[in-house]
């Protein structure tokens, strides 16, 4: 199956007003970003007092106008900007589950180093649980265009419980494929996609969703699947890809 072929929360892009202040320290910066609408932003500030703002923003416009808040507080001594632009709705999806991102508890290794993919080639993740106990795994691929494609469970792997320790592999290499497994040749819609993944201790759905949808669509369903559970009982990892011809 070909993967990209089987909104609400508008980010403001209007410069804010400068902040200026003396006593500066981290909670006070990151209090300057925290109220950004479909964004995950985190600063930091070194002993030297250089700011670093990382994270993703869903415009250009709107890394710009931070940058130039950041670049005129009084008090700072540097301002680095290593934020990056993810188009809406894969940025909802990052927002959403970012307060539960753990890199280490579900780490994701790609098939290809720099995660830069050409058109027809194939998409390969391994996923591994590295949480300790088992859990039920959510793999979804947001493509350019704005529709999410279910990567685990999908129609021929509809299982979802991955043990501790464990590695799934989401995809194939074309000298590996099967009809038993299902296969993701990358091509058009181009651009940035965002692989997201949720380890939960119980799955997130009774029932399977359609392999393809609109995202905005599953964002309202997987929000309130995720508001039943604990965030103790939530593990996610994401990564961004790009798509070229």
């Amino acid at each position: 199956a070909e993967t990209p072929t089987t909104d609400d929360s508008p980010l403001a892009s209007e410069p804010v007003e400068p902040a200026r202040t003396d006593g500066i320290d981290t909670a006070q910066l990151q209090a300057l970003v925290d109220s950004v609408p479909c964004a995950a932003l985190n600063v930091s500030m070194d002993e030297s007092g250089v700011v670093t703002l990382r994270g993703k923003v869903a415009s250009a416009e709107t890394q710009m106008a931070l940058a130039r808040q950041f670049q005129s507080i009084e008090g700072i001594a540097g301002f680095q900007d290593e934020v990056i632009v993810m188009p809406q709705p894969a940025c909802e999806a990052v927002a959403l589950v970012n307060p539960v991102t753990q890199p280490a508890g579900i780490p994701l290794q790609f098939n290809k180093a720099d995660r830069t993919y050409r058109e027809g080639d194939y998409l390969v993740i391994l996923v591994s649980n590295n949480t300790a106990e088992e859990r039920h795994f959510q793999v979804d691929f947001y493509d350019p265009s704005g529709d999410v494609y279910h990567l685990r469970p999908n129609p021929l792997q509809l299982e979802t419980l991955l043990p501790a320790d464990a590695v799934a592999r989401i995809g194939v290499e074309p000298a590996e494929m099967s009809p038993n497994v299902r296969h993701y040749r990358l091509g058009a819609p181009y651009g940035q996609a965002t692989v997201i993944v949720m380890a939960t201790d119980q799955p997130l759905f009774a029932d399977p969703r359609p392999e393809a949808e609109p995202a905005g669509d599953y964002l309202e369903d997987l929000r309130a699947a995720l508001d039943t559970l604990a965030e103790s009982n939530i593990v996610t990892n994401w990564q961004t890809l790009e798509i070229v011809p």
